[in-house]
């Protein structure tokens, strides 16, 4: 697949993004709002996958698909140490 056509959930766009920041997979989470778009290609990409989203059906549907967490706001995110 070219990166031109290449949209998420496929693993390629993710990639550029570690790529671009110099980043093994491992070295972060990627927070996204879409299970299926965000969600599915974090951990495609072999990244951890952070979700946020208000309602909690979708939460849950994140979380079903892989999300290590899904929280409702961004607040509730862990902060770095």
């Amino acid at each position: 697949m070219e990166l031109e056509t290449a949209v998420k959930p496929d693993p390629p766009p993710f990639r550029v993004m570690l790529d671009a920041l110099g980043l093994p997979a491992g070295a972060g989470a990627y927070v996204g709002d879409s299970p299926e778009h965000d969600v599915r290609g974090a951990i495609a990409a072999g990244l951890i996958a952070w979700h946020v989203h208000a309602h909690p059906r979708v939460r849950e549907r994140a979380l079903a698909v892989g999300a290590a967490l899904s929280v409702a706001v961004l607040a509730d995110l862990p902060r770095p140490s």
